[in-house]
């Protein structure tokens, strides 16, 4: 790399890192290409040189984030189906760990077209795609039978973990329960096509996030019954005291 190309590339991390801080505070439309500019301490036309318009300079940060997280799971050889719920976990992990930031990011890439939210997913490539490799390592140690078609059980878990994602997004699920529930979603996925050998740990799994998730109902249905006696009570004792 030349020094101009390294000055260059030295530049955009610098603005990337600018606009991730200002998208943690703010929100990704809370801030603009001159309030960047000036966190990057960069001229205003210094991240439209480089990226050419605030989007795309999102779409980095978002890159960023797929990139951290990719270079975290560790495949284990001897037990592929460990590696598949291991990814589970990161991603439970890595979105908890900075939720209103990750949300944010989440939402932009709800609005993208199609072809882009492709593009930018953490298992897009389907030559290097995180869940094909782990369902054809599966199949290859006889965790799953042989008939299993690798590329649908792949998509069905990104679909899983993509809507079970959306619920947590939009606040209806809480931290715990994205946790409980991605995990049960990825048994579902796999379930079907255990061996003998593995079905009934897998089942095991299967029942204990199954109670979690009807765990985690009833306390939610209890708050919002202990929500509405309050405010019965809080009204009779104005009608009491009026």
């Amino acid at each position: 790399m030349s020094v101009r190309e390294a000055s260059k590339d030295k530049r955009r991390q610098r603005i990337t890192q600018a606009a991730r801080a200002l998208i943690q505070a703010n929100g990704t439309a809370g801030f603009s290409m001159r309030s960047l500019a000036t966190n990057a301490g960069v001229s205003v036309a210094t991240p439209y040189n480089l990226f050419g318009s605030k989007r795309l300079v999102v779409l980095s940060v978002l890159q960023g984030e797929i990139d951290r997280f990719q270079s975290k799971i560790v495949h284990d050889v001897e037990d592929p189906l460990s590696t598949l719920f291991s990814v589970a976990s990161l991603v439970v992990e890595q979105s908890c760990e900075d939720p209103t930031f990750h949300r944010s990011m989440l939402k932009f890439l709800r609005q993208e077209e199609s072809e882009t939210q492709r593009h930018m997913s953490a298992f897009s490539d389907v030559n290097s795609n995180v869940f094909n490799v782990i369902i054809a390592a599966a199949k290859a140690k006889k965790q799953l039978r042989e008939d299993t078609i690798t590329q649908v059980v792949a998509e069905f878990l990104e679909y899983s973990l993509s809507t079970v994602l959306g619920f947590w997004v939009e606040g209806l699920i809480s931290d715990e329960d994205l946790e409980n529930r991605t995990a049960f979603a990825f048994c579902l996925a796999v379930v079907s096509f255990a061996t003998e050998k593995e079905l009934p740990g897998l089942l095991v799994r299967l029942q204990v996030h199954q109670s979690r998730i009807s765990n985690a109902s009833i306390r939610d249905a209890v708050k919002t019954l202990d929500a509405e006696r309050v405010s019965d009570t809080a009204s009779m004792l104005k009608k009491v005291v009026g």
